[in-house]
């Protein structure tokens, strides 16, 4: 009875050991650093297929987070696809890493944090999905284009874009060749969007271009794109090349906004149809500000300090 008790719970311990092991192993492939890929991430070596082999795991499912460190080169753009409609999260964390070539998110959910992309040869960031994502401390500097980039890039990123639901958390794009921050409306099927994101304190200094521009497009059937209900909380454009130019949105929100860029016509800010600008300072001047339904509350720009105005048509919003 004795020896039978004693292999029973021989036999029990063993079991409970397995089963432990197998959570634990569970556990640990829900996280993987890019190292584990085989990525050397010294600022030399090539590591485009152990960041694609990461990603397709990510894809998969087999992993839920990856971390990211050192100097990463990248001889092509890092592209995050997935057609998988979820809002399950994954989480893509850098915190000091740096990569010298473009990452492309074509993905919905995926979240990156603590990111640098520095002297890539076109864009920082470039953003065509994203849904139910929060990207968080991402930095561009010194890259061949724009720091961030929402679009298609005429076809060489994809065919449209949608970028809806997204919290952008103190993005900062520094020095780059052209814009801070640039949507492009191009679309080679149906139409892009960018619609009803939050950015909270956007930096975009010492650009050669503007630090907020957008471009106007069209798909391939005509229909128009479309950047409306966007707000922007704390956002910091200072010394760039051009005044922030927001003339095809619709409906943005501007919460707090330090704009001290500045054009030789004393004008800060080219805003949108139906411009909401809550607090806050703009340096100069606003650009047809009484017929672009804008509304101005206590802001700071050049003359309209704690004046309520300019509210013009205001049944069109839909």
């Amino acid at each position: 009875m004795n020896i039978k008790m004693r292999s029973f719970a021989s036999l029990r311990t063993v079991t409970g050991c397995f089963f432990l092991l197998i959570f634990a192993f569970a556990a640990n492939a829900q996280a993987a650093s890019i190292s584990s890929y085989g990525a050397a991430c010294d600022g030399v070596t090539d590591d485009i297929q152990a960041f694609n082999a990461a990603w397709q795991d990510m894809a998969n499912g087999q992993i839920s987070a990856l971390e990211i460190s050192g100097k990463c080169h990248l001889s092509q753009p890092w592209v995050l696809q997935s057609n998988e409609k979820t809002y399950k999260p994954k989480l893509i964390s850098g915190w000091g890493a740096e990569l010298d070539n473009t990452v492309v998110v074509s993905a919905s959910s995926v979240s990156i944090k603590g990111l640098s992309v520095i002297n890539a040869p076109k864009d920082g960031f470039a953003f065509l999905r994203g849904q139910g994502s929060s990207h968080e401390r991402l930095h561009a500097e010194g890259n061949g284009r724009h720091g961030f980039y929402f679009g298609t890039d005429n076809g060489g990123y994809g065919k449209n874009s949608q970028v809806t639901n997204v919290v952008f958390n103190l993005l900062s794009s520094i020095a780059n060749s052209q814009d801070g921050f640039h949507w492009d409306g191009r679309a080679g099927v149906n139409r892009s969007w960018l619609n009803a994101n939050t950015f909270i304190q956007p930096v975009a200094r010492d650009n050669i271009g503007r630090s907020w521009n957008t471009v106007p497009g069209t798909g391939a059937t005509g229909l128009v794109s479309r950047i409306n209900y966007n707000t922007l909380i704390g956002a910091q454009f200072e010394g760039n090349g051009g005044i922030p130019d927001f003339t095809t949105t619709r409906s943005f929100t501007f919460v707090g906004t330090h704009i001290a860029d500045l054009n030789s016509a004393g004008e800060s800010l080219i805003p949108g149809d139906i411009s909401y600008i809550l607090g806050g300072r703009i340096r100069g001047d606003i650009r047809d500000k009484t017929t672009n339904n804008s509304i101005l509350v206590n802001t700071s720009a050049a003359g309209e300090g704690g004046r309520i105005h300019y509210l013009h048509f205001m049944d069109q919003i839909d």
